[in-house]
């Protein structure tokens, strides 16, 4: 009789382990599915707000040949491309900054709402292209209107190589491109820090017209879109 209720006992305790371990493996492969459903979720709506701001790119820049940092853009004879972005309140050695200078303290650091971008840039010409490098603008727009506005550059320490006889027999901006040879300089702007909101896109633009893009077409300009920018815009990245 012992022998036999041990035995119950012994089969009971195995089918209450084996009914634990079998809710165990269920809840684990529930929440397993629960937890690559809420991975899909997130990747499909990521997808799905790259698509959108890349449809509001295509209409912002009227459809002009667009390329990502790191990747060359061709424009004529000339290719360039956008190596990094740095958004700073530290002045640099910049020579001939022009428009209006932000206020700084001692220390070189700018005290106003406004901080410099500055784009390093790679650019090689394989012909013989009119370059000026004022023909490069920070552009941007926003989410409730797609329409570009752009801010003009007002240096690059390229200047800084310049000889003093250069600076005063040509116009800084003009620049005769070394044929088939790289040249890499910061361009440097200045924005608002008001721009600098997730509503808001920033490309660097290569306009060698000089007019308002609703007035060239497509394939007379070029621009880069600044994920560094878009990164800082949402919070990702802090100014130096």
């Amino acid at each position: 009789m012992k022998q036999k209720l041990r035995t119950c006992i012994i089969v009971a305790a195995c089918m209450v382990l084996m009914c634990c371990l079998a809710g165990c493996a269920q809840n684990k492969a529930e929440t397993g599915s629960q937890n690559n459903a809420g991975t899909e979720t997130k990747n499909q709506k990521k997808a799905a707000s790259n698509e959108s701001l890349d449809a509001e790119i295509e209409t912002a820049t009227r459809g002009c040949k667009v390329v990502q940092e790191g990747e060359e853009n061709q424009q004529g004879s000339l290719t360039y491309k956008v190596n990094s972005v740095q958004i700073t309140k530290q002045t640099g050695d910049w020579y001939n900054m022009s428009g209006e200078i932000p206020k700084v303290d001692e220390n070189g650091r700018i005290t106003e709402d406004v901080s410099y971008v500055v784009i390093n840039v790679t650019i090689k010409d394989d012909g013989n292209y009119d370059f000026w490098w004022n023909m490069f603008w920070l552009s941007f727009f926003n989410d409730d209107e797609l329409r570009i506005g752009s801010i003009e550059l007002v240096s690059a320490s390229i200047f800084n190589d310049y000889s003093e006889k250069e600076r005063e027999d040509n116009d800084i901006y003009q620049y005769k491109l070394p044929q088939g040879e790289e040249v890499t300089t910061d361009l440097i702007f200045v924005t608002e820090d008001s721009l600098m909101t997730k509503e808001n896109h920033f490309l660097l633009d290569m306009d060698p017209t000089g007019v308002g893009l609703e007035y060239v077409k497509p394939e007379e300009y070029s621009m880069v879109f600044l994920k560094t920018m878009e990164d800082a815009c949402n919070g990702n990245i802090t100014e130096k």
